[in-house]
């Protein structure tokens, strides 16, 4: 296949759009990026026409081919590239379930905590839901960390971390939170990885060039 186009959302705010991103980053596989801009006018029309789902991310080719779900871009992925999922077979299983439950799961953290990398440590109350959210996570963490030994949940980055990266920026945002050593040490990495830096880069620059004039409300929703 030839090279392939990502579409997704904005760096700041689309958590699955960054998930995909970041892998491809970590992994070098190259890809040309098409990104929509969020809450325009037009946002619907265009990602309707360019993904499947009428959501981003979509992995697409010029064949016509598309990936439209991150979890199954990482699939996709795995299918081309070395280093997606740990080369062991009981990380491997480990991480895959840990992988699906964030796809799948912690709807309270993701609604209540909404990913916005334009409100770096504006910090926010901590309810119930999103404790018990975050206690899942650093107890799938802590076992992850406790078989690999680091840095990252399974040795090298792959795409669980990509998967997790997106709570790491909203404990960065909403934070701080109480957690075990080994996660605050984990989370440090993530933030500071290459692949992650760069799309925080793009971040940063979404909101230098004034997409940016007013917070977005408590606990709203995004792609």
């Amino acid at each position: 296949m030839d090279m392939p186009t990502l579409v997704i959302g904005n760096k700041a705010l689309s958590s699955w759009s960054m998930r995909p991103w970041v892998l491809m980053r970590a992994l070098g596989a190259p890809f040309e990026e098409h990104l929509i801009r969020l809450d325009e006018p037009e946002t619907r029309a265009e990602i309707k026409e360019a993904s499947p789902s009428g959501l981003v991310p979509c992995l697409k080719y010029a064949d016509g081919a598309a990936v439209w779900d991150s979890l199954a871009i990482m699939e996709h992925l795995a299918e081309r590239h070395d280093g997606v999922w740990p080369e062991d077979q009981a990380l491997r299983a480990h991480a895959r379930c840990a992988s699906a439950e964030m796809h799948s799961g912690f709807a309270t953290l993701r609604g209540v905590w909404p990913m916005d990398l334009t409100r770096e440590g504006a910090g926010l109350a901590t309810p119930l839901g999103v404790r018990r959210d975050l206690s899942r996570i650093f107890t799938l963490w802590s076992e992850a960390l406790s078989r690999s030994n680091g840095p990252f949940l399974y040795g090298e980055f792959c795409a669980a971390d990509a998967m997790y990266a997106p709570v790491v920026t909203r404990i960065r945002t909403y934070g701080p939170v109480p957690m075990p050593e080994a996660c605050a040490d984990y989370a440090r990495a993530v933030w500071e990885h290459p692949a992650v830096a760069a799309w925080r880069e793009g971040a940063a620059a979404e909101a230098a060039a004034g997409w940016y004039d007013f917070a977005p409300a408590e606990g709203q929703a995004r792609f």
